[in-house]
């Protein structure tokens, strides 16, 4: 900034950043948008989503067992609101194929039946 030179640490700290920048801006998939990285809906049957419930999980138990740290009470209530919204997708999702899977047994039961009885 004044044309100083910069301690190491300080001048390491900053390349790791700018580093740390860039990468992120060209977001996971090399796209250029890291907004939408950041927004992506995961398939809550893909391990990604299971990798994420369990890194939350890792938090909530960290921060429960640091309560002395500066903003817990923001960082617990946030890490299980993210928590229990991850879980509330995948019970949807796991409610959604038990349908789909009544349906589809329904539909075989009823075209078997009529198919005995010659009503097709």
């Amino acid at each position: 900034m004044l044309g100083l030179p910069l301690p190491t640490s300080l001048a390491q700290n900053r390349e790791y950043q700018s580093k740390k920048r860039s990468s992120s801006s060209r977001g996971m998939m090399g796209n250029g948008s890291h907004h939408q990285d950041r927004n992506k809906q995961l398939p809550p049957d893909s391990e990604e989503f299971t990798q994420v419930l369990s890194r939350l999980d890792e938090c909530i138990q960290f921060v429960e067992e640091n309560p002395h740290f500066r903003d817990y009470d923001e960082y617990s209530l946030k890490f299980h609101q993210l928590y229990m919204r991850g879980l509330s997708i995948l019970r949807n999702h796991i409610c959604e194929h038990i349908r789909k899977a009544v349906d589809s047994a329904t539909a075989g039961v009823a075209l078997n039946s009529r198919s005995k009885f010659g009503l097709e």
